[in-house]
């Protein structure tokens, strides 16, 4: 259910903006300034010396409704920390870095909030909000903070960091959001800059935490349609006119324009390609959580099925961590090799019987009803008869241990709910029956139906043809690791599966000219724990990676080499015609400088897998595989 809107040619401001399905005009029509014209409520901007004392605001994440992205963004929390204080700057690294210089390249309704010069040092830069700082900001940089108040009730803002001209690569690049959080991504932009591109990130249109859903009735529900896609659409087309305003004077040239995000920030940057193939040359996308109006559903679904607490289908820590040590046991070896890994978790024939309990025992098995409940969690979300259709993937068998709807279905429960009550029927947000699951239960299909017709935000990013990208030489990287269970694995091979037939008609070497699909075997959500899994290969320089270890950019040991850096990669990709065939991922023994590599492996591009060849040395060593 994407947005259909024909393509448009207005003026507007200072330049004519022209895009291919959404236009510029629908997200930026002149506006008059009003309302509070400042931060939004809790915002506080934050840009000092690193060098200098910072004062660090604990923090406290709410509720844990995804695991994984939520150690991601503690770790980004701990690692970048939020620096108190006034803003502090020590020289100038050039005179355009004004109020002046962006001011006159806005259109009506955007105004600069702030712009901050830096000169090269070891600065950090950011807001108190949930990103994070951008850190060891070494080269010199200027920091432009914009808010845009559009019609439709649309009001969102954007930071942008502009590398020194001398550092400019030409490039621009835009990077993702996560989850439903609202704020600007500093954190993912401080890596960006030190690629030399100019480097954007939008608050979506509000500020929030993990554990609320309720902005979505902020402004009459404007607040849904910018996090959907407006805030970056718009970021997007007005960044790219600050960016000319401030190197206007440089002798180099506006070059190419790129995309980085995973699982939220997956899904914007496809709806990106989707309703503007032209805003964008190259995109990497992670984990994509593209499908909102059937995942949601899928989240309250499997939540459901290890309710309630105490029931005799409830699975408890003990319960999943026994299944855990199990199926990695018995599917470990069937790749070849015991390394601590099920790299293609999907062909592991395991048959759960196995582990049943039989004769009384009641340690180390699972009863009959626990039996069911891990067979119902491993298998597709599928509407009962008469209608069995498959409304979203199964997670990968062995992730039920971070599966982070399970181990509290009663209170997880909130979260998916509040999809239903925020996202879907705003008018029933204080309806006592959306305190449970029983209501979702009993009108499955109809609240199905309605997610699909409603589609809140126009958020889903389901227009499968990008042969409009494809056709002006845009380049697509994705990357999903096999044991992610917040975003199944599978949704990505639909997507893949279905940009194939929908743009190149099922012909994959026309598929292979502009889309390439990375699989990244034991994997979760984005990453996967630098400290406590070195024998999992994932770091490639993706969203979220990138800021996990100093230096907080590209792939440590390996910085901006095209073979383990994902993102440059791309670059050169679309630069330099150099195509990805297999990108190398990377693990460490721990998390400090210097960085041990303990293990590191190829990962191919679709179909071809990475099968080890051991006359070719140790498995650890990527040379040891082959792409077959």
């Amino acid at each position: 259910m994407g947005c259909s809107v024909r393509g448009k040619v207005r003026r507007h401001g200072r330049r004519n903006h022209v895009t291919h399905g959404l236009s510029y005009q629908d997200v930026m029509t002149p506006l008059t300034q009003k309302g509070n014209m400042g931060l939004r409520d809790g915002d506080k901007m934050t840009g000092e010396r690193e060098d200098q004392d910072q004062s660090r605001a604990p923090f406290h994440l709410l509720a844990a409704t995804m695991a994984p992205l939520l150690a991601l963004l503690l770790n980004l929390w701990l690692a970048h920390g939020i620096a108190g204080g006034p803003i502090s700057i020590h020289g100038r690294q050039t005179t355009r870095c004004t109020n002046t210089t962006f001011t006159s390249a806005l259109p009506s309704g955007a105004y600069v909030e702030r712009v901050d010069d830096f000169p090269s040092g070891n600065a950090t830069y950011g807001e108190q909000n949930i990103y994070g700082n951008a850190i060891g900001m070494r080269l010199g940089f200027c920091a432009v903070t914009v808010r845009v108040v559009a019609p439709e009730n649309s009001d969102y803002r954007f930071g942008l960091f502009l590398p020194a001209e001398s550092n400019w690569t030409g490039n621009f690049l835009a990077v993702g959001n996560y989850a439903q959080l609202g704020g600007i991504n500093w954190a993912d932009m401080g890596a960006g800059v030190k690629y030399g591109m100019a480097t954007i990130s939008t608050d979506t249109g509000h500020l929030s935490s993990t554990s609320t859903l309720a902005w979505a009735l902020e402004r009459n529900q404007g607040a849904l349609p910018d996090w959907g896609y407006r805030a970056v659409n718009g970021s997007i087309h007005i960044g790219k006119d600050l960016v000319r305003a401030y190197y206007a004077t440089s002798n180099k040239s506006f070059e190419k324009s790129f995309w980085s995000g995973c699982s939220t920030g997956g899904r914007q940057g496809l709806k990106q390609i989707q309703i503007s193939p032209d805003s964008l040359d190259g995109v990497l996308i992670g984990a994509p959580a593209w499908d909102t109006k059937h995942l949601f559903p899928w989240i309250a679904k499997v939540a459901s099925y290890s309710a309630p607490v105490g029931s005799a289908g409830n699975l408890n820590y003990a319960d999943l961590y026994f299944l855990y040590q199990y199926l990695y046991g018995y599917c470990d070896p069937q790749d070849g090799r015991r390394d601590g890994t099920v790299s293609w978790p999907e062909e592991c024939t395991f048959n759960l019987t196995d582990i049943q309990c039989v004769g009384g025992a009641t340690t180390n098995c699972l009863t009959a009803a626990k039996i069911e409940t891990v067979r119902r969690i491993q298998t597709d979300y599928t509407l009962p008869a008469p209608n069995n259709t498959v409304v979203f993937p199964g997670p990968p068998q062995g992730t039920e241990l971070t599966n982070p709807f399970l181990l509290d279905p009663t209170d997880l429960a909130a979260f998916p709910m509040q999809y239903f009550k925020y996202f879907l029927y705003p008018s029933q947000a204080n309806d006592p029956r959306w305190n449970n699951f029983d209501y979702f239960l009993n009108n499955q299909i109809s609240i199905l139906n309605d997610s699909e017709t409603i589609n809140p935000g126009q958020a889903t990013a389901d227009n499968f043809n990008l042969k409009p990208f494809k056709d002006r030489g845009g380049k697509v990287i994705m990357y999903h690791g096999t044991r992610d269970s917040t975003v199944p694995t599978g949704s990505t091979a639909q997507f893949y599966s279905s940009v194939l037939n929908s743009t190149t008609g099922g012909n994959s070497a026309s598929m292979d000219e502009f889309f390439k699909l990375f699989y990244v075997p034991g994997m979760g959500h984005c990453y996967s724990d630098a400290g406590t899994e070195p024998y999992v290969p994932w770091h490639i320089g993706g969203a979220g990676q990138q800021v996990l270890l100093d230096p907080f950019f590209s792939v440590p040991n390996h910085k901006f080499d095209p073979q383990n850096d994902a993102l440059q990669a791309l670059l050169e990709w679309v630069g330099k015609a150099r195509i990805p065939s297999s990108i190398t991922a990377t693990a460490y023994n721990g998390t400090s400088i210097p960085y041990q590599e303990s293990y590191s492996r190829p990962l191919c591009a679709f179909p071809k897998r990475s099968v080890y060849n051991a006359s070719k040395g140790p498995d650890t060593l990527a040379s040891s595989y082959d792409c077959v």
